[in-house]
């Protein structure tokens, strides 16, 4: 039903641009340190025995802060 409100659908358009700017997405750099972060976590879990990734281990990393906030 959303895909056929043309209005809504050239606000979301309009706005898109801004939006990514915003987020981590549109930051090189931000977004670079927070997967490099991301990484780190990951590769310190592998060391440490817990291999396993779960959704709510993601949450609390850099890019899992924005992205599952909203803010990504």
């Amino acid at each position: 039903e959303a895909a056929r409100d043309l209005p809504r659908l050239a606000r979301t358009r309009e706005q898109l641009r801004a939006r990514l700017a915003e987020s981590i997405f549109g930051d090189v750099q931000r977004y670079t340190r927070a997967v490099e972060a991301t990484y780190r976590s990951m590769w310190r879990r592998w060391c440490a025995g817990k291999a396993e990734v779960r959704l709510e281990d993601m949450e609390s990393t850099p890019v899992g802060r924005d992205v599952f906030s909203g803010q990504g």
